[in-house]
């Protein structure tokens, strides 16, 4: 009886009733309700700004029905007796969106102008691509997780909403700003009421994920998120650790981010070359190391064979975390990465390694903290590439299945947008993961597929500037919802001369990146103008040596030439560019000032434990460290 009372309401997208599982995520809760059906259920989610979904169901021996409301969607759960399904409306687009991110894709795998191109078959990729809209100077706005993820949802640089880190992204529940995250309310260092403070300073108001709800658009968001805000992780452990490192990080996560500009130049990294520890497996017996990847993929398959014509639009959000370290890979997934070119990758990487005189001492640091050998090792880069690209190779299969599903399903006219959080270095300049902002790092692919007859995305490789910001916008306009004022991203539409609310020429002719997290010991940002790339550094002392990047991708596409001394004058106009943007000086005292703040407090709430904690978050910690980090804090 519930399920047929729901499935008569036409504002209440019911995508399960009794006999099959349950949207019912725990993790997710916001509140519990009364309701007498599954209609009050649904209206109720409607009502409250940050809910994404409901469930109506019956608990196993109970009398009687509950309804619970969720902030995101998350693995479904068998329950006998059941009704749930997403916020819903009258809906104001009559498209549809189906939206495949992964993490630490190096964008150029997918630039059939870069070397990379070719590295690894990747069919999924190069249908899109060749029957697409390929965008192959598409940038992060940051190279870490969470303020990526975070700045992308909002549309709103990184400095914008103060998202540093993967320990600092959105600080209290969207639409609720008195309410803290409960990822950040339980962090030490943090807590309830900082974190209700901080969200204030931040004023995020909407998200690409409430946007879409409150123009009737079902947002069904599957996977990693990691962007914070209620909507799902953005703090990476909890501000306490043991005294045992882990096999892949030194725990203290919170100091190499809060404290990066202490510069404690120690690995922070577990040494890639150590037997102990678990960054390279080729021998993997599942592959990947993220099982709940093909979790993720189920379930964006069970919903596309569940659509039916009718139904009301949906943005279908599938996020996986490969390709992604550890590096972990086997030979189901090397038959497709092309062993020769991989060589020439290794030569490449080699050629990068520079003396450690000749690198930038941004760039030292860097490679110390991330436990990379300063000898060139040839058989570790060649394991390290190869469990890569066998990731990049499955990472391609889980989005062919969504790809093949799409296409069999009742909604085979949606839009196809896929992009990465951010890229990988693959000890290219002597660096490893993401966290700078060299090609590999800060490079992502966007592809743009599909579409009805009438307006589909024409085919094009585009060499405009773009950036994350811009997936928002982009997405509102490929479902013709009005797109918020407050985005600091644009529509990429008018690039491609599809039919926009934005004007042509509107699009900025430049791509911005900051990163603020561990690994480095200074903020750094980077700036894309046409061929050349600069990236700048807050040279507040300390850092006074550390000069600016220029390079011209074009003709140096490994960035080995830094152009800098040669070319005053182009360095001068793109950081005055820069700087008309971002104020980098406010932005660089404002990152010091709160780490500063963030790390009195932990030392406060841990009392008698930090100094030991502080030992054993590097490789060979001691009191040194301990008595720079004292006198780092009191500086401020």
């Amino acid at each position: 009886a519930a399920a047929a009372a729901a499935a008569g309401a036409s504002d209440c997208a019911v995508l399960s009733s009794s006999g099959n599982n349950c949207w019912h995520n725990p993790k997710y809760h916001i509140s519990t309700r009364a309701a007498a059906t599954s209609i009050e259920c649904c209206s109720a989610c409607r009502g409250v700004a940050a809910c994404a979904a409901w469930a109506f169901y019956r608990p196993s021996g109970a009398a009687d029905w509950t309804c619970n409301l969720y902030s995101n969607i998350g693995p479904r759960e068998p329950l006998a007796d059941c009704v749930s399904g997403f916020r819903s409306g009258p809906s104001a687009s009559n498209y549809s969106v189906v939206f495949f991110q992964c993490d630490e894709m190096d964008g150029r795998v997918v630039d059939p102008g870069h070397p990379l191109s070719g590295v690894t078959s990747m069919p999924a990729f190069d249908q899109l691509a060749a029957g697409g809209a390929n965008f192959v100077r598409h940038y992060t706005n940051s190279p870490l997780c969470a303020p990526s993820r975070a700045s992308m949802w909002t549309s709103r640089y990184v400095s914008s909403i103060k998202a540093w880190s993967n320990i600092k992204s959105i600080t209290t529940v969207i639409g609720q700003p008195n309410i803290p995250d409960p990822e950040c309310a339980k962090f030490v260092g943090y807590g309830a009421e900082v974190c209700v403070e901080l969200g204030k300073l931040q004023n995020i108001t909407t998200s690409m994920n409430h946007t879409l709800l409150e123009a009737g658009v079902q947002a069904l968001l599957f996977g990693k998120m990691d962007t914070g805000g209620g909507m799902g992780a953005g703090y990476h452990g909890n501000g306490n650790w043991t005294k045992s490192p882990v096999s892949l990080y030194y725990p203290g996560v919170s100091l190499h981010s809060w404290a990066n500009t202490a510069n404690i130049s120690k690995p922070a990294f577990c040494p890639l070359e150590d037997p102990l520890s678990k960054w390279i497996d080729t021998d993997s017996p599942h592959g990947g190391p993220f099982a709940e990847d093909w979790h993720t993929v189920e379930h964006c398959v069970d919903f596309l064979q569940s659509y039916r014509a009718g139904d009301p639009a949906f943005m279908l959000y599938c996020s996986v975390v490969d390709p992604h370290p550890p590096y972990y890979s086997n030979s189901t997934w090397f038959k497709q990465v092309d062993q020769q070119k991989l060589s020439n990758l290794v030569i490449e990487a080699a050629q990068n390694y520079v003396s450690l005189e000749d690198m930038h001492p941004a760039d030292v640091y860097s490679t110390v903290t991330e436990g990379v050998p300063l000898a060139f090792n040839a058989s570790l880069a060649q394991r390290l590439n190869l469990a890569y690209h066998g990731q990049v190779a499955e990472t391609d299969y889980m989005l062919g299945l969504i790809l093949k599903a799409l296409r069999a399903s009742q909604a085979a006219d949606s839009y196809v947008v896929v992009t990465s959080d951010h890229g990988e270095e693959h000890l290219e300049h002597r660096l490893v993961e993401k966290m700078s902002h060299y090609e590999g790092s800060a490079r992502v692919p966007l592809l743009l597929y599909g579409g009805p007859p009438q307006r589909r995305v024409p085919h094009t490789v585009s060499t405009h500037p773009t950036s994350l910001l811009d997936i928002f916008p982009t997405i509102c306009d490929l479902l013709n919802i009005s797109i918020p004022s407050a985005l600091q991203g644009y529509s990429v539409l008018p690039l491609l001369s599809m039919a926009s609310q934005q004007a042509p020429g509107q699009h900025p002719d430049y791509a911005i990146s900051e990163y603020f997290g561990d690994e480095v010991d200074t903020p750094v940002w980077m700036y894309r103008s046409g061929d050349y790339k600069l990236i700048v550094y807050d040279r507040s002392p300390p850092y006074i040596d550390y000069a600016p990047q220029l390079f011209h991708l074009p003709s140096d596409p490994y960035e080995r030439n830094n152009l800098a001394s040669q070319m005053p004058d182009i360095v001068v106009r793109m950081e005055k560019e820069l700087r008309q943007v971002i104020d980098i000086n406010r932005v660089g005292k404002e990152v010091v000032a709160e780490g500063r703040a963030n790390v009195k407090r932990w030392m406060q709430a841990l009392p008698g434990q930090w100094e030991d904690l502080v030992r054993s978050a590097y490789a060979g910690g001691d009191q040194t460290d301990v008595d720079k980090l004292k006198a780092w804090v009191q500086a401020g």
